[in-house]
């Protein structure tokens, strides 16, 4: 497919191209066009600019798993022209919702303190099930299918492992082993007793300035989540902020 983005980014055209490979017809009104994985093709991104200056009435949906990374290797992005949605795993609302407790859901959301008193083992429980599934939803659907925690975890080390091959098919060479290092740190850095995020932990005499890219890196993938100290609770927190001072945790609790 990306064939058909190579040359002329006219919409019309790649409209033409769509319409003959999938044997539809593309009527605006009726359908929704997706472009999944769209990091894979950066004239694609570049695309988006051209629909929306000429072939507006098209409604179109950009997916990208590592669309932070591939934004800051250079592609023309077409900036005021698309409207952003971060997805996120699942928070512990959804998770009750997406495993048949939806009636739990509302009674949180609507503070009921009473009824979650009373029932505060039951909620508890569910708590600790969302700490060891997590929130990606492939995870999320296999337990409320099955409960078994083993099935999970086996899916949820191939998600670890898919992300660790995306290192190598989407970082540079020169980067790749600090950006491994880093994410192979995480868990045991979280673990001890530790204020900060110590960079000595990843090598003996390491520095920030060896790990900054890497971790930038890791952050524009959607694969951690860099939390910042603040010295005191001012607003604007940023005023506040010990940029050097920071823990980095996985995008997902499971």
């Amino acid at each position: 497919l990306c064939n058909l983005f190579a040359n002329e980014l006219t919409p019309r055209k790649i409209l033409q191209g769509l319409e003959l490979l999938s044997n539809q017809t593309i009527d605006p009104n009726n359908t929704l066009i997706i472009f999944d994985e769209i990091q894979a093709c950066k004239n694609a991104i570049t695309s988006l600019k051209y629909f929306d200056e000429d072939e507006a009435s098209y409604y179109i949906v950009a997916a990208g798993s590592l669309l932070g990374v591939a934004i800051h290797q250079g592609v023309s992005f077409p900036v005021g022209k698309v409207s952003f949605l971060n997805l996120y795993p699942f928070s512990f609302l959804e998770f009750l919702s997406a495993t048949g407790h939806q009636k739990w859901v509302e009674v949180i959301q609507e503070q009921q303190h009473e009824i979650m008193s009373t029932l505060a083992p039951q909620l508890e429980a569910m708590l600790k099930d969302y700490m060891i599934i997590g929130g990606m939803p492939a995870v999320v659907m296999q337990f409320a299918a099955t409960g078994q925690y083993a099935v999970c975890r086996s899916m949820q080390l191939e998600i670890l492992q898919a992300y660790e091959n995306d290192f190598s098919k989407h970082a540079s060479i020169q980067e790749l082993p600090r950006i491994r290092q880093v994410w192979q740190s995480i868990v045991s850095q979280l673990a001890k007793e530790n204020s900060k995020f110590i960079y000595s932990a990843l090598r003996k005499g390491a520095r920030a300035k060896e790990f900054e890219m890497a971790i930038g890196w890791l952050q524009d993938a959607g694969l951690i989540q860099k939390a910042v100290r603040v010295k005191k609770p001012g607003y604007p927190l940023d005023a506040y902020a010990a940029w050097e001072d920071f823990k980095i945790y996985l995008n997902d609790v499971g």
